[in-house]
């Protein structure tokens, strides 16, 4: 802005060895009235053309569906329509822009780039960059956009994606379709091969004591997360499981959080996969006041409960005693009176930093938990490994008899 650049002065510059090159200066980093000086360095005998102006955005129009009802706005369940930009070429300037207008009513907005890496950026109204603060969200090859970036009218969003001049992509862009599930239930070996989302919809029931969900791999890795009212994606939800691998992936809800009403299930991974979900009640084995358990699911992630109700058991001893042996280190014993016992991570606006909902009751990380003085009454065990299986843990309980 202050003079004619140079290799050493300039404030912004693109200098590749082959091909097309260029730049963009975002609003932030200009003002109107100002003087910009630009140089081009070329080789003898060779010819360019210089653009310079606002950039170039392809508008994808507004997010496709088949208006059943003619009201206007997208309801859940009407026919969905791909509204992407087909294979397309970055130019010079090492990035492409597009814009969506998403009707009202949508719960959720997909978008992937058939299987391409590269970063994606979302902002609502404005132009994203990938620099830190000038985007709203963004991800590496996809993205399923909900509230509270998804406003719950009509409007604008624009997409940008980074790459070298001459790279193709192909931007898959279309209304996430939502599937209903009933809370009791099983969806066997679903297949996912194009874009990377599969929702469903519940109604939890009132006076659960719990909700677990559980994926199995059957193929691929797929991850899924929970939350209520809202779909939920990688970094809006209320609880998630991402472990790695073939291993299954559960969240389990309890109260005081868990209440009744229209949650979302969403099942996610990375390029083609086939799960099984299952959705209802945790597996809630009964057990003595003394008593030995050894684990029969092994390969999932998540809690593995037990019950001991037998409250004529529990009077006369001076506490109560529980170990584990042969478990993954860091596995957490809880244990809650009248309640399933529960912890998750989640995470929300988009953080990638995970947060963590503790309803653990009387919990240890050790490998071992005493309660001197227990209260006699109905007590829910959990063992607990957030991102790895639980593996052949053996858990043992016995009143404390001091010697």
């Amino acid at each position: 802005q202050n003079g004619w650049p140079t290799v050493t002065t300039s404030t912004f510059k693109s200098e590749r060895e082959t091909g097309d090159d260029g730049f963009v200066v975002r609003k932030d980093q200009y003002a109107a009235g100002q003087t910009w000086y630009l140089t081009v360095r070329a080789m003898a005998n060779t010819s360019f053309t210089l653009l310079t102006g606002d950039i170039f955005v392809q508008d994808l129009g507004t997010l496709g569906f088949a208006d059943a009802n003619a009201n206007g706005q997208y309801d859940i369940g009407e026919e969905i329509l791909p509204s992407g930009s087909g294979v397309t070429t970055i130019r010079g300037e090492g990035m492409r822009f597009f814009k969506n207008t998403v009707p009202a009513g949508v719960p959720a907005w997909s978008l992937w780039l058939n299987g391409d890496p590269r970063d994606l950026a979302v902002m609502r109204a404005e132009v994203p960059f990938h620099a830190a603060n000038t985007f709203a969200r963004k991800q590496a090859g996809q993205m399923l956009v909900s509230q509270p970036l998804l406003s719950t009218g009509t409007d604008t969003y624009f997409v940008s994606v980074l790459g070298s001049p001459g790279e193709s992509i192909n931007l898959d862009s279309r209304i996430q379709k939502i599937e209903e599930m009933s809370f009791h239930s099983t969806m066997t070996d679903v297949a996912v091969s194009g874009p990377p989302y599969r929702v469903f919809r519940t109604n939890v029931p009132v006076d659960q004591i719990a909700w677990d969900i559980s994926v199995t791999a059957n193929a691929g890795n797929p991850n899924v997360c929970a939350r209520k009212a809202n779909v939920g994606t990688e970094f809006d939800n209320d609880g998630y499981s991402e472990a790695a691998g073939n291993v299954n992936d559960s969240i389990t809800l309890v109260p005081d959080f868990l209440t009744n009403g229209t949650w979302f299930v969403t099942v996610y991974g990375s390029g083609n996969y086939n799960f099984t979900l299952k959705s209802g009640d945790p597996v809630v084995t009964p057990i003595s006041f003394t008593d030995t358990k050894i684990n029969d699911q092994t390969n999932r992630a998540g809690w593995r409960f037990y019950a001991l109700t037998n409250i004529q058991s529990q009077l006369g001893p001076l506490g109560w005693e529980l170990y584990l042996s042969s478990q993954v280190p860091g596995s957490q014993i809880s244990i809650r009176r009248n309640k399933v016992p529960g912890r998750w991570q989640y995470r929300s606006k988009g953080d990638v930093l995970e947060s963590d909902a503790d309803y653990a009751g009387f919990s240890s990380t050790t490998g071992f938990l005493q309660r001197p003085g227990h209260q006699a009454d109905v007590w829910y065990v959990g063992i607990f490994t957030p991102q790895q299986p639980l593996g052949a843990f053996q858990l043992d309980v016995r009143p404390i008899q001091p010697p």
